[in-house]
């Protein structure tokens, strides 16, 4: 079953939303990693198999960089508040996005009226 980690600059709360829509999800700061960089957490995801759940752009570079090793689901709305990006993990989860994502290979960037998916092809 896939795991999200939502990456520190988003509330835990939506590591608790995901989770009562039936979802593995931790926060950074229930495993730990407050603090870390960017690298470092995109590290642990590789190795423990999580999808990481940010706001932070830097993390669209480093998934290109690192070869898509890591899906990354970037959030992206005018209001940063829990809820507005708590309505957009409703969106992909009403879609099914989340359930279709792989752990690796893929980029979603999604506000609260698009979705992109791409996938990085070797």
């Amino acid at each position: 079953m896939l795991q999200f980690l939502i990456d520190e600059n988003l509330s835990p709360h939506l590591a608790r939303y995901l989770r009562r829509l039936q979802y593995r999800a931790k926060a950074i700061r229930e495993l730990g990693l407050k603090g870390k960089s960017d690298e470092e957490v995109f590290s642990f995801c590789e190795k423990e198999k999580f999808i990481i759940i940010t706001g932070d752009l830097d993390f669209g570079e480093i998934f290109f960089r690192h070869f898509g090793n890591v899906s990354i689901v970037l959030l992206r709305s005018r209001f940063q508040s829990t809820k507005y990006f708590a309505k957009i993990l409703n969106n992909l989860h009403r879609q099914q996005t989340l359930l279709n994502l792989e752990i690796s290979n893929f980029l979603v960037i999604a506000s609260e009226k698009d979705v992109r998916i791409r996938k990085f092809l070797q």
